[in-house]
């Protein structure tokens, strides 16, 4: 079973190059953004599990650990 990783900030610097590192890696990788229309010029847009949220409204992210086994926030100010 491959490990799968949730991915915060996702269409910022680090997170965009984070994630093609993960996925080269054999990770599955959840991605959580307020915008997935921002993703849709990555390479790797469809290889991911965008969910759609934002940090600061609890009722948005409720179920976006689920099944996650290793998170990175990359989300700042």
């Amino acid at each position: 079973m491959r490990e799968k990783i949730l991915v915060t900030g996702a269409t910022g610097y680090v997170g965009g190059r984070l994630i093609p590192q993960l996925l080269d890696n054999n990770y599955k990788v959840r991605v959580l953004v307020r915008n997935p229309d921002r993703l849709k010029n990555k390479a790797w847009y469809n290889k991911v599990d965008i969910y759609k949220g934002n940090v600061l409204n609890q009722k948005t992210i409720i179920g976006l650990f689920e099944g996650i086994d290793t998170a990175y926030y990359l989300i700042h100010s």
